[in-house]
């Protein structure tokens, strides 16, 4: 029962944090559409409103690869860039080997 785990933070430009927010929750919304996909979340911490974590787990990190290239993300992920400050940071990602929920 392998799976891959890829965990992320975006930072947002200054207020923009609600903006990125929606557009990540646009990524999920397609993403649980693909083949692979089991879930996506995202969250932010009150501390910090512009900036916010996204948590994948994915049948294979090939799931994942080609998530990413697929053209409606790839749409969204140029419009994620011009939002955030800087470039994302993947804080992990793992093979998960054991757990239940999914």
């Amino acid at each position: 029962m392998q799976k891959y785990l890829v965990h992320g933070v975006f930072k947002a430009k200054s207020g923009s944090g609600e903006e990125l927010a929606k557009v990540m929750m646009e990524a999920g919304d397609l993403a649980k559409t693909l083949n692979g996909c089991i879930l996506y979340a995202i969250g932010k911490k009150e501390a910090d409103p512009d900036c916010i974590y996204v948590s994948e787990l994915w049948e294979k990190k090939e799931d994942h690869e080609n998530c990413i290239l697929h053209p409606t993300m790839r749409s969204i992920v140029m419009e994620i860039q011009s939002i955030i400050d800087g470039h994302p940071k993947k804080e992990f990602d793992m093979d998960v080997f054991a757990g239940f929920g999914f």
